[in-house]
């Protein structure tokens, strides 16, 4: 096939090679134009047979002077031109580099190319990116200096055997984390609960101690596939007040589309608190923070997330008391989020309000009480993607998971009696929207009539917002 002159470019990044089993891997796609006619060397190697690169400099030595002149005008227009190498001494191993193409000229004979040419960032270079990113079962090696000096070698010596690699160089991409973490018997701080309001005013003293008894969460979350397109002439990198006025540039417009989905596989909380509050109040608090390591285009971009369980309670009460109360919460498998970059509202979720709440054994120390609690698992995901140094953008993904609201009463029906059996029911109560729970709490004194209406609360909330920044 002969060299064609073409404005796009497209090249894989993967994580792990796949081209001697056909096993699914995570591989990304970034999909480069210009108004510039572009040159990948590494598509026409069976026409090459050595790249040097130099201080300003970069010379192509092909296997005829046909090869030569077709190479000539594909990277060369009224413009100049791109090339963009994987090549020993033009780039580190493992990335690509994109040169600007300022001259070039025919030498040994005309099976040879010298080119003037300087450096340039993937920004500068190209006008457009679309970059998507995924699984799949399609042959996928990593790229390496070694393989082109291979297929030279191959080439003279017209061997037809293949030698697997041994020289694999780290992954490029990570789409995978384990979710499993723990805080046990910590309390929670002031500052914890009214992060940022330090800034304004003292925080005081909270009429009310809270903690972790047993805090888990386990399972994975998985940045599954995804794309973005990226407009590079709307990056404004010089103020409007330095041009004297505007340009037209806006940064809503460098996006112009794509996605990220991420999906759950064995995504669980268990969530058993303790509290000793003293008055009225509610407070939501992130309880640890788990990076979802996404994915790295060398030289071009990098994408991920990060997985942050809170939990948001509330309580109303009449007296004094310490008390043990939590839920476990379960996220069906292969839930998944959509998340639409320049469209948030068309964002979508699959599985989530699903999920199933159970409540955990309430104790209390306390024979005369009135409460009236509420817990619920809040994860928040932030998403972000940064293109270059120029350009970062942020999604954050909160979802509100069933909750648990709870009245704990000891003031119950009269005919309930002191009844020690494990199902009282009580005369007329209310109706809630979902399935109740009614029993007696156990406490340090014995058992006692106290009443236990458990309201498990199956509305869904996800909310999305993005930010951009460049």
């Amino acid at each position: 096939m002969r060299i064609t002159k073409k404005f796009e470019s497209e090249l894989a990044y993967v994580e792990n090679e796949n081209g001697w089993n056909s096993r699914s891997t995570f591989a990304s796609q970034v999909k480069v134009s210009s108004q510039k006619p572009v040159l990948t060397l590494e598509e026409i190697e069976h026409h090459l047979q050595d790249v040097e690169c130099g201080d300003a400099t970069m010379k192509l030595h092909f296997v005829d002077t046909s090869s030569a002149r077709d190479a000539r005008s594909a990277c060369n227009g009224a413009a100049g031109g791109l090339i963009i190498t994987s090549h020993e001494t033009c780039n580190q191993d493992g990335e690509r580099a994109v040169y600007r193409v300022h001259d070039v000229a025919f030498a040994e004979d005309g099976d040879a190319l010298e080119l003037a040419v300087s450096r340039a960032s993937w920004q500068d270079a190209f006008d457009t990116f679309d970059i998507s990113f995924g699984h799949t079962t399609e042959n996928h090696l990593y790229r390496r200096h070694a393989d082109f000096a291979k297929v030279r070698r191959k080439r003279q010596a017209q061997a037809s055997q293949i030698d697997i690699p041994a020289d694999t160089p780290d992954s490029k991409v990570t789409a995978t984390f384990n979710l499993t973490s723990s805080l046990l018997d910590t309390t929670f701080s002031a500052p914890s609960f009214l992060a940022g309001l330090d800034q304004l005013v003292p925080i005081p003293d909270l009429p009310i101690e809270i903690g972790c008894k047993v805090c888990t969460t386990s399972g994975r979350l998985e940045l599954t596939q995804g794309a973005i397109k990226i407009d590079a002439s709307q990056i404004d990198l010089i103020p409007d007040v330095l041009e004297g006025g505007d340009d037209g540039k806006e940064i809503t417009s460098v996006i112009t589309g794509g996605f990220m989905e991420l999906a759950a596989t064995g995504m669980s909380a268990h969530l058993e608190l303790f509290a000793r509050p003293k008055v009225s109040g509610a407070y939501e608090i992130a309880l640890f923070s788990i990076p979802i390591l996404g994915f790295v285009v060398p030289g071009v971009g990098k994408a991920g997330a990060v997985f942050e369980p809170r939990i948001a309670a509330s309580f109303d009460i009449s007296g004094g008391f310490e008390m043990n109360y939590g839920i476990d919460v379960a996220v069906p498998d292969n839930s998944n989020l959509r998340i639409e970059l320049t469209d948030i509202k068309k964002s979508g979720v699959n599985g989530f309000p699903g999920s199933t709440l159970t409540p955990l054994p309430l104790s209390v120390n306390v024979t005369n009480v009135d409460i009236l609690l509420g817990l619920a698992f809040k994860p928040s995901i932030p998403i972000g993607f940064e293109f270059t140094d120029k350009l970062k953008a942020d999604v954050t993904i909160s979802m509100n998971l069933p909750r648990l609201d709870a009245l704990l009463s000891t003031n119950v029906a009269g005919n309930c009696g002191n009844q020690t059996g494990s199902n009282v029911t009580l005369p007329n109560a209310p109706d809630f929207n979902y399935g109740t729970v009614q029993h007696y709490i156990n406490n340090s004194s014995g058992y006692y009539n106290m009443f236990q209406h458990i309201n498990a609360n199956h509305n869904y909330v996800c909310n999305t917002c993005a930010y951009y920044n460049e």
